[in-house]
């Protein structure tokens, strides 16, 4: 059984069949290409249902599975070692993890996984060509994954593929009629990977018959292509990916609102995945943002604990006396590109805040404010521990967990005069042979050589 957010503030329960699991197994392991001599790192925690994959390739496949601590999965430098010295073949990570992990140091690696968040492209550029690189795509309800792509160069970040056997993906639309190449609708997937329903017979979105077909409606929306790969386009309701979780909106609301001192409240996912809350407090409320942040971090999951929380005198409404989501996101627009604009305090003195207001997308920065209180998480504290290298600051993610305000952290750091290494470029004393594209080209004797135009469709 897995548990994934739910819009009530209650998680949804998802039993998964044991015939399900297997297919999972089956499909990955033949996908994935492991054999018993493979390795595979155990990265996702137990209560991410990506571990069910990680876990289950594993004994189908007689490999070896590794397991790594907390400390090791927040420091990427300590991971990437852990990856060299278990010498592991096969991982899969979020994309927003990976994003930061040094390529140099993954060479080993067989096969690697984007899960759990949209493919970036960068990533499919990085390691297309140095590995099998997989795109792949699943809710929990249908045993975790539902398609696979194996990347190319040129690959759209969009692109997760095309159904794991015994699965069958279409493209609905409102009427529940199955849509053509190219248009886009509601993605819906069926197969022996699918849940049998929620365990709390309340919760029915999603699950529905058709002709004596059990299927899934995934809330996601996107079209079939011209080789019947399924594209992603993102979600046609309000449930959002974000550090690797994914969370309902709704279901934030639902905690926000279940303050005394909040007396309305709506959350935003922003274009930089952060999860914002906007929040109207009762009069007599003396609450900060700091302070809110830390009531709510006393019933609140970690995970579901908005970036940033934002005050208003009141929410805006649609004609319709609606919340109005769609000012909410331009305002969070509006407030990030002031923030981009804006004089951070300290910065041209000390650029560790300049990086740390950055990296939070706060403005208001100063000493002894706290890191996660800011909006930071261990993505953000990831990034924060990489890009201090670039300014010659030695941190570890630790050290933010153990100093989350920026004082005591900015203490506690070391300086280095370390660089990013550059390869020596010797220019070559010797002559080499042309390549066949360049022999044919010289051998056509065009009248103007220096003038070539490739055309292309």
């Amino acid at each position: 059984v897995i548990y994934p957010s739910g819009s009530s503030g209650i998680p949804k329960a998802i039993p998964i069949r044991h015939d399900s699991l297997l297919n999972l197994a089956k499909a990955q392991s033949k996908c994935f290409d492991v054999i018993s001599n493979d390795n595979i790192i155990q990265f996702a925690p137990l209560t991410f249902d990506a571990s069910v994959s990680e876990w289950a390739v594993s004994l189908y496949a007689g490999a070896t599975l590794c397991l790594v601590d907390q400390k090791e999965k927040l420091d990427v430098d300590q991971l990437a070692t852990a990856i060299q010295k278990n010498h592991i073949t096969i991982a899969t990570f979020p994309p927003s993890y990976l994003q930061e992990l040094p390529p140099q140091k993954m060479h080993g690696l067989k096969t690697l996984v984007s899960a759990g968040e949209p493919c970036k492209r960068i990533l499919i550029e990085r390691y297309a060509n140095t590995c099998r690189f997989i795109n792949a795509y699943g809710p929990t309800e249908t045993a975790v994954c539902a398609s696979i792509h194996i990347c190319s160069q040129g690959s759209a970040e969009n692109n997760v593929g095309q159904a794991i056997e015994h699965t069958r993906l279409m493209v609905l639309d409102k009427y529940n009629q199955p849509l053509p190449q190219g248009h886009t609708g509601e993605i819906t997937i069926a197969g022996i990977g699918l849940s049998p329903g929620y365990l709390n017979p309340s919760e029915t979105t999603g699950f529905f018959q058709l002709h004596n077909i059990s299927l899934y409606r995934t809330g996601d929306l996107g079209y079939l292509d011209e080789s019947e790969c399924l594209r992603y386009l993102g979600r046609q309701d309000r449930q959002v990916k974000s550090r690797g979780y994914r969370i309902d909106l709704q279901e934030i609301e639902t905690y926000l609102k279940a303050s005394n001192d909040v007396k309305e409240a709506a959350v935003v996912q922003s274009s930089n995945h952060q999860i914002i809350g906007f929040v109207v407090l009762e009069p007599v409320s003396s609450h900060t943002n700091i302070s809110l942040r830390t009531t709510l971090a006393t019933y609140m999951p970690s995970y579901l604990l908005p970036h940033r929380v934002q005050f208003l005198p009141h929410l805006p409404h649609t004609a319709h006396g609606k919340i109005d989501y769609q000012t909410l996101q331009k305002l969070i627009n509006d407030i990030n590109s002031s923030l981009e604009h804006t004089t951070i305090s300290n910065a041209k003195d000390n650029p560790f805040y300049a990086l740390c207001a950055r990296i939070l997308q706060q403005h208001n920065i100063l000493p002894q404010s706290n890191f996660f209180e800011m909006g930071g998480d261990s993505i953000g504290a990831i990034r924060l521990v990489n890009e201090c290298k670039q300014i010659g600051l030695h941190l570890t993610p630790g050290l933010v967990f153990e100093c989350p305000d920026f004082q005591t952290l900015l203490g506690h750091a070391t300086t280095t005069n370390s660089k990013p290494s550059v390869m020596a470029q010797n220019v070559t004393a010797h002559s080499i042979p042309l390549l066949p594209i360049q022999q044919w080209f010289f051998s056509q004797s065009f009248k103007d050589p220096h003038y070539w135009n490739q055309s292309c469709v």
